[in-house]
């Protein structure tokens, strides 16, 4: 999951994130979310704030080497990665209606297929 505190759509993902980490996590998904604001202070407050249920990796802007290895080039972004470290699918952009379905299936598809995910990161 790739996110900005300034990207609204982002901010409304993270807590759907936090559920399908719970509903997931003991069939092996691990929810890691990679945040590209410029002012880390910003997402450091955020996060001291409001402790998400998943790992959060602070790359300091959008232009860094880990945004670029996922390719970022708009939040908000989901990436999903089998356990080979094979790009398995990539979501861009917020459906407030359908994302937590739409990502529940791809997760779900995954999980029973030989190589589940084990990471999921949101542009």
């Amino acid at each position: 999951y790739v996110w900005a505190v300034w990207c609204g759509p982002c901010m409304a993902e993270i807590p759907m994130l936090g559920r399908l980490q719970a509903m997931y996590g003991r069939r092996g998904l691990s929810v890691l979310a990679l945040n590209v604001d410029d002012d880390v202070s910003q997402a450091r407050r955020y996060i001291a704030e409001n402790p998400p249920q998943f790992g959060v990796i602070i790359a300091g802007g959008m232009t860094t080497r880990q945004a670029a290895s996922y390719r970022v080039e708009g939040i908000p972004l989901n990436v999903l990665v089998d356990r080979n470290r094979n790009i398995a699918q990539v979501r861009v952009g917020y459906s407030e209606d359908h994302q937590e379905s739409l990502l529940s299936k791809s997760i779900e598809a995954l999980l029973d297929a030989a190589d589940p995910p084990v990471l999921v990161v949101r542009k």
